[in-house]
């Protein structure tokens, strides 16, 4: 008996260096093949359940075993489907337009496909709404005189077509190297990860123009440009571009609209990915109102049915401020949105009461940070502290 307790003590430490050497962690930059330029936030993902995206600088970080196959997709580009041993430095995706064939007759007229799209989007809301998700996001802000601060969490929030009632599940700040707060505890940053071709039920951005707003006379405050084009597996998707005309409602309360670039699957009308812009917002810092430029980005998945926020993106701000932010999927949610976990709309009070759990860190791959939000969060800077900057509309 001893001696077979021995023989299986002795093949399992023979066999746990290679258990341990079968997983770890990748590392790649992601490029335009014809540019070089960077591409953030690519997706990242393997054949199983793990992925990631290319954080803002186009670099990720992907823990797996050798034989993984590893597929990058961004829209607009080639994917790339390679082994994780086989991963080159620099990820090199080419540009689909030279392979795209335009097709100048849509098959049915332009209003009645924006139709179809809107009654997508609508039913999907009503029988989908309460479906939630689990995301982590970053928001990371660079003041002019040097201070930097990021926050870093999980999210559990409802999905369907845009991002909704959050509740913070673990959440950690960073101030110059160390756990403070300063210029975002008086901001709505959780307001912006709302932000997509149409909004629901967020009262925020009630008198927001947006482009697949169902009400006829918002409608007409947009000229859709509208293009039929084929991805490297030949499906057809529409490529819509949204233009602010100047026409607005009469009760129009306020400046702020949402213009952009839309990618439609053709068959079935749903959302692939938008390119937006808002504009007319307002930021409040050291006393005064400022104008804050915004671009934001959404990739949608369906792998349950409905149309599902699978990341969104943001950057913007002015000489005085500017940050960046991002909300990624990790893993399925709750099935529905308890209200009561709902406890405030103030993030940094959510995040002072859920506390901090590293073992979430440590169970999903983590957006590689960038060098700056690498710097925001381990390294101290000195800097004179300014007032603190509040979001308006």
């Amino acid at each position: 008996m001893k001696h077979a307790i021995h023989y299986i003590i002795t093949v399992l430490l023979l066999c746990l260096p290679r258990t341990l050497a079968a997983q770890q962690t990748f590392h790649a930059h992601v490029a335009d093949a014809e540019t070089g330029e960077a591409l953030p936030y690519a997706r990242v993902q393997t054949g199983g359940t793990r992925g990631t995206m290319s954080n803002r600088d186009g670099d990720f970080s992907l823990a797996g075993a050798a034989e993984d196959v590893l597929t990058i997709s961004y829209i607009g580009y080639e994917t790339l489907t390679v082994k994780a041993c086989e991963l080159p430095t620099v990820i090199r995706l080419k540009p689909l337009a030279m392979e795209m064939g335009e097709v100048v007759i849509l098959p049915l007229p332009k209003a009645d496909i924006l139709r179809q799209i809107r009654k997508r989007l609508y039913r999907e809301h009503q029988w989908k709404k309460h479906m939630t998700t689990l995301y982590f996001f970053r928001t990371f802000t660079h003041h002019s005189n040097g201070s930097e601060e990021m926050l870093e969490g999980f999210y559990n929030a409802c999905s369907s077509i845009n991002i909704r009632y959050p509740s913070i599940v673990s959440g950690q700040t960073r101030l110059n190297g160390e756990t403070k707060i300063q210029f975002i505890k008086s901001t709505n940053f959780q307001q912006l990860f709302s932000l997509g071709p149409v909004i629901f039920d967020q009262p925020f951005w009630k008198y927001a123009l947006m482009p697949l707003d169902d009400a006829k006379d918002v409608q007409r405050a947009y000229d859709a440009d509208i293009t039929s084009i084929h991805d490297e597996e030949g499906r057809c998707i529409y490529k819509i571009e949204f233009l602010f005309n100047g026409w607005a409602p009469k009760d129009w309360r306020g400046q702020m609209l949402i213009q952009g670039t839309l990618y439609v699957d053709a068959d079935t009308y749903r959302l692939q990915h938008f390119d937006g812009v808002l504009l007319g917002m307002r930021q409040t810092f050291d006393g005064a109102r400022r104008r804050m430029d915004l671009t934001f980005h959404v990739d949608y998945s369906h792998e349950r049915n409905f149309t599902e926020v699978e990341h969104i993106s943001f950057d913007g701000g002015s000489p005085q401020l500017s940050y960046h932010c991002l909300l990624f999927k990790v893993d399925k949610g709750q099935s529905h949105y308890d209200p009561l976990l709902i406890t405030s709309t103030n993030l940094m009070r959510n995040i002072r009461d859920s506390g901090y759990d590293q073992s979430l860190w440590e169970k999903y791959d983590i957006v590689r940070r960038t060098e700056e939000e690498e710097r925001a969060a381990v390294k101290g800077k000195k800097g004179n502290m300014p007032k603190p900057l509040s979001v308006t509309k």
